[in-house]
């Protein structure tokens, strides 16, 4: 089984924006964040993209991706996390 590192992504203090400034120190880039983070959470819901479970690590790598798209970047808070999807076939033998 291998592991990989993916954020646990929760909270505002943990995101700076792609072009400077911490989202925690600039209440113009939180006020942003949030309004972003709504348009990201029915994605991140969603069940083709990620997952009503909002701790499911495929929850979190939808809710980091949808948030790149609005360059809000995760500042690298790790957490690793198994990763069989696609290795089940090999895993079973």
């Amino acid at each position: 089984m291998s592991l990989a590192c993916i954020s646990a992504a929760d909270s505002p203090s943990e995101y700076q924006y792609y072009f400077g400034g911490r989202v925690d120190q600039d209440p113009v880039l939180a006020a942003h964040f949030d309004r972003a983070a709504r348009r990201c959470e029915p994605e991140a819901n969603d069940i083709d993209r990620g997952s009503p479970d909002p701790h499911s690590y495929l929850h979190i790598i939808a809710m980091r991706s949808c948030l790149a798209r609005y360059n809000f970047i995760d500042r690298g808070v790790y957490a690793a996390l198994p990763i069989t999807l696609g290795l089940d076939h090999f895993l079973d033998r």
